[in-house]
């Protein structure tokens, strides 16, 4: 009778917890979340001629660490002088190598194109830009809500 307990037991428990995970995003799901967070990015950049770093929006796309280094590149590119402004990326692959429920790790190879204003008025057109990239990025579930987490470069293969 305690052995049917204690088994009876384990599996309602095993049924609770399984029920109680989190609903699994589907790679394909992923692939456009990345995306979209993406274009957040470039959102945030785009506003860089603002007079204050966009910290509300780039909370929205990123958590730590990343948060700090993309902070970090912003304030670098205002002490240079730099807005990069980027038009549509295009994304040639991106394929979910992880995932877990809560972090996924996605590699990504995509073209991005723009054009490099200065931020002090007068504002100039500094040049365009374009530029393979190739990196491996992890994005982490926060609260039911998708953010890139880490962003480490990667070689083309």
């Amino acid at each position: 009778m305690k052995k049917l307990s204690i088994t009876l037991l384990l599996v309602i428990l095993t049924f609770t917890l399984a029920g109680c995970g989190s609903k699994l995003t589907s790679d394909e799901e992923l692939v456009q979340i990345y995306q979209q967070l993406t274009l957040k990015v470039f959102e945030s950049q785009n506003a860089l001629q603002e007079e204050e770093i966009p910290i509300e929006l780039l909370q929205e796309t990123y958590v730590e660490p990343a948060l700090s280094e993309y902070i970090e590149s912003l304030q670098l590119m205002r002490v240079n002088n730099i807005n990069r402004v980027y038009s549509n990326p295009n994304f040639i692959r991106v394929i979910v190598l992880k995932n877990d429920g809560n972090l996924a790790l996605i590699k990504v190879e995509a073209e991005y194109k723009g054009v490099d204003y200065s931020i002090k008025a007068p504002i100039k057109n500094l040049g365009t830009f374009a530029f393979d990239y190739f990196a491996e990025v992890t994005l982490k579930k926060v609260k039911g809500t998708w953010y890139i987490s880490e962003m480490k470069p990667d070689s083309p293969k």
